[in-house]
């Protein structure tokens, strides 16, 4: 599955100029020009992971950037990033990487610490 095709790209642009927007899958399809289901099925051919994985993904890459370059507090950079609630941000991002948003920033290695797929 490789994550540099065209439609991949061109999500990629699309998340990275609006981070802080509610992004949807029909959204997306119309940004690539096509239908919904279409496009699920194509994304998902294409990168392994849905377009809503790939979303949480890419956001979860751009506040491991900020925690690691700034002293943003994981509220300004959850709501920067449009998650709803900093709970909700730390749940997704524990997912994504096995630690708190908190513990990534004070360089806690723990013992199931993972990188983002």
């Amino acid at each position: 599955a490789s994550e540099s095709s065209p439609l991949t790209e061109k999500v990629s642009r699309y998340l990275d100029s609006r981070p802080d927007e509610a992004v949807s899958v029909s959204d997306l399809a119309r940004l690539v020009g096509l239908s919904a289901p279409r496009f699920q099925a194509r994304f998902k051919r294409e990168t392994g992971l849905s377009p809503m994985q790939f979303v949480q993904r890419r956001k979860i890459e751009m506040a491991r950037t900020q925690l690691s370059h700034s002293n943003a507090s994981v509220t300004s950079i959850a709501m920067d990033l449009g998650f709803c609630s900093s709970q909700h941000f730390a749940t997704v991002f524990k997912q994504f990487t096995g630690q708190s948003p908190v513990e990534f920033r004070q360089g806690r290695p723990t013992s199931h610490t993972k990188p983002v797929p």
